[in-house]
């Protein structure tokens, strides 16, 4: 594509065209580049593809295709401009000056934070906040894997403010993916992923830097780590891009949790420095009381 890109492999196709695995080049280093998705202009049941790869419209469908390459244009110079959308508020300020009903959604991990920033927007009933519960460690369109979201939950917050009808859409949306449903006010959501998400992943970064100092021996922990520890410290694979604006956004949550988590560590600490067995098979005991929850 006039020498930018590197076309691969083909990722899938829908109604307007062909989504390709493709390599941003670097003029400097050829060879090297950013991996992404480029999306070509294909609608199958009105067009042709012809010997060269060059793409015609069938006969009698030359107004509809140019309509809808009319309409792809569109939309792709709207999400080019939304590259440099640092805020919801600022997507819905483009489509307030498009016009139509599209509906805006999010998929972020903090939520109080955003739904404030939109509160008074004249287009706040076309954003619906959301947060799907489910994830690796890992990023990036090429880290996807099938099946992720069956049975996992999606967070809707502060639907009240929302617009019923898009709502019902985003309702759809998730429904096609298996999800189920949960409905809270984005405070108490911060709340609660602060307990069950971003306090996972504080833990893990923290023992992972822990064993990186003290065990200099990259070959050690290699072969001495176990599943427990590996399952543990899994989390601090996870991207700082992603994980900075959450931990800062939710700031406050993560403090008050990391206090009592600290405080549970010294009441294990303080158990074992004095070889306090009955304390220390008493708060195993109580942990364990989590196998009624988690399964």
């Amino acid at each position: 594509l006039n020498g930018k890109y590197l076309v691969g492999a083909a990722l899938g196709g829908g109604g307007f065209g062909v989504t390709y695995r493709a390599l941003k080049l670097n003029s400097l280093r050829p060879v090297q580049g950013e991996t992404v998705a480029v999306k070509e202009y294909f609608p199958r049941n009105i067009s042709t593809r012809r010997g060269n790869g060059s793409i015609e419209p069938n006969p009698r469908e030359r107004e509809n295709f140019d309509r809808w390459r009319s309409k792809f244009v569109q939309e792709y110079r709207m999400l080019h401009r939304m590259e440099q959308c640092p805020s919801v508020e600022h997507v819905l300020d483009i489509f307030e000056e498009c016009g139509g009903d599209k509906i805006v959604i999010d998929t972020c991990s903090t939520k109080s934070q955003i739904v404030r920033s939109v509160h008074y927007h004249p287009r706040r009933g076309s954003f619906v906040a959301t947060h799907p519960m489910a994830g690796t460690e890992y990023s990036g369109p090429w880290a996807a894997m099938p099946n992720l979201f069956d049975g996992r939950a999606c967070i809707f917050a502060n639907t009240e403010d929302s617009d019923p009808k898009a709502v019902a859409t985003v309702e759809k949306l998730y429904g096609v993916l298996n999800m189920r449903p949960i409905y809270m006010n984005a405070d108490n959501h911060d709340v609660h992923t602060a307990y069950v998400s971003h306090i996972s992943h504080v833990t893990s970064f923290a023992l992972a830097l822990t064993v990186l100092e003290k065990e200099q021996d990259e070959k050690h922990i290699f072969d001495l780590a176990s599943g427990g520890f590996s399952s543990t410290v899994r989390l601090a694979k996870s991207s700082a891009d992603m994980w900075v604006p959450i931990l800062t956004q939710n700031r406050d949550n993560v403090l008050h949790v990391i206090d009592t988590y600290l405080d549970k560590m010294k009441s294990f600490r303080d158990a074992i420095a004095d070889f306090d067995e009955k304390k220390i098979e008493s708060l195993i005991k109580e942990a364990n009381k989590i196998k009624k929850i988690i399964r």
